[in-house]
């Protein structure tokens, strides 16, 4: 589907990066598979027929799963989307992949001051990574602007800014850049 965009969003604690998940996901068609990561259950698609909810957090506690083995088993579930509230850590460069992997619109939301700096913040995830130590930032970057598709920042329940460059995404796509 052409309006399956990678969508991040992203703001500070309490800006109504959760609000705006749930309105996105509202308009999701009953008949997507959809599978949402959390490490709090915040959201729910009722209306969605084949909903899966996977719950990672400290993998030290009993019952619990980390982030990166909670995607890597949701890509055993044939997703149609991929929601990942609350990036963070390790999970960044997985849910990059997973994105690369014929999964459009994803939705993940992560604490960023800018749209832009979302951009910074999840290639600094990503190089925190033992995989991400091992590429050059300039590559990491070339890869989220290549994936993500639009950035929405809030602030104080509101969105304070869009980002969506479709052009730049295409130069970084075809590594004319």
């Amino acid at each position: 589907d052409v309006y399956k965009r990678q969508i991040v969003i992203c703001g500070e604690t309490g800006s109504g990066k959760t609000v705006l998940t749930r309105a996105l996901l509202k308009s999701l068609h009953k008949d997507e598979r959809v599978i949402i990561l959390e490490d709090v259950h915040e959201v729910t698609v009722d209306h969605v027929v084949e909903a899966v909810y996977m719950m990672y957090g400290d993998a030290g506690k009993i019952g619990r799963v980390s982030a990166t083995d909670a995607l890597r088993a949701c890509m055993r579930l044939t997703p149609g989307r991929i929601i990942m509230t609350e990036l963070r850590d390790d999970a960044a460069w997985d849910y990059l992949k997973a994105l690369n992997t014929g999964h459009p619109g994803g939705v993940m939301s992560t604490h960023a001051n800018s749209a832009r700096d979302a951009f910074n913040r999840i290639g600094l995830l990503i190089k925190a990574t033992p995989i991400g130590r091992m590429l050059d930032m300039s590559d990491i970057m070339r890869m989220l602007y290549s994936t993500i598709d639009v950035v929405v920042h809030m602030e104080k329940r509101k969105i304070k800014e869009i980002y969506f460059d479709p052009e730049y995404k295409m130069q970084c796509v075809n590594g004319s850049l």
